[in-house]
Order: structure tokens, then sequence, then C-alpha cells
């Protein structure tokens, strides 16, 4: 495991994250850590999530368009 050190924390910070951990039986460390495992789970939760319908169809409608690189690359195909 890795080491962090988090420097320059704010009394107005320090003092809930103390009053948290004390609240969990729990040093500041393993609250903090818990607080960074909780918050990056409903990134990655968050990031998974399905597409809007908006943006689907945006998608679609991207991949149909025929760009000026593909049309010269399927002409110097269909030559040889």
């Amino acid at each position: 495991m890795g080491t962090m050190t988090i420097r320059h924390v704010d009394a107005h910070l320090k003092q809930p994250l103390r009053a948290r951990a004390a609240t969990h039986a729990r040093s500041m460390e393993d609250e903090v850590r818990d607080i960074l495992l909780v918050a990056l789970a409903a990134d990655e939760n968050q990031s998974r999530r399905p597409m809007r319908p908006d943006h689907a169809d945006l998608r679609r409608q991207m991949a149909a368009l025929t760009t000026f690189s593909a049309v010269v690359i399927r002409t110097e195909r269909d030559e040889r």
C-alpha cells in the first residue's frame, strides 16, 4: 500500500473530520480512507451509467458521417 500525506488542512475541515472519526470509533486516517473509497466508488458508478438517449442518437449520426479521408482511403483501395 502507498502512503499519502495531506498538508495544509484547514481547521474548519480537520475538526469535523476528527468528530466524524470519533462518531465511527476510528482514527482520522481510517475515516479519510473510507471517505475516499466512497467518493471513488460513486464516481465509478456514475461513469457506468447508460448513455442518455440524445447522446446515443448523436453518436449514431456521427458514425454515419463519411469523412473525406475515409472516401480517399476507399477510393485508393478500390483502385488497386
